[in-house]
């Protein structure tokens, strides 16, 4: 489990994750994020970099498939990473 606030302003409330991968694929039993008012929670994640040859853009070229589990995301809380989301302020709930 990990919390943070950081220089940019993004605050992390709580994260934690599973994972087990390998050189052919990735495994993550399940992410969690908590920020100030959203939390994304995502399970039976995996990677499968067996088609890649080449490490660099590989998450471009790996399948991905994974589970979003009820999460709940206010963009404005994001845009010290991303800048277009700094005024929308209502909740987005993924179920």
């Amino acid at each position: 489990r990990l919390s943070f606030r950081e220089k940019s302003g993004l605050e992390v409330k709580q994260f934690f994750c599973n994972v087990l991968m390998n050189k052919e694929e990735a495994r993550i039993d399940q992410i969690f994020i908590e920020l100030p008012r959203s939390n994304i929670h995502l399970t039976d994640i995996h990677l499968d970099f067996q088609d890649t040859e080449a490490t660099d853009n590989i998450l471009e070229k790996a399948k991905i498939n994974l589970q979003i589990k009820q999460t709940k995301i206010v963009l404005q809380y994001i845009s010290p990473v991303s800048p277009l989301f700094p005024h929308l302020d209502n909740p987005i709930e993924i179920k």
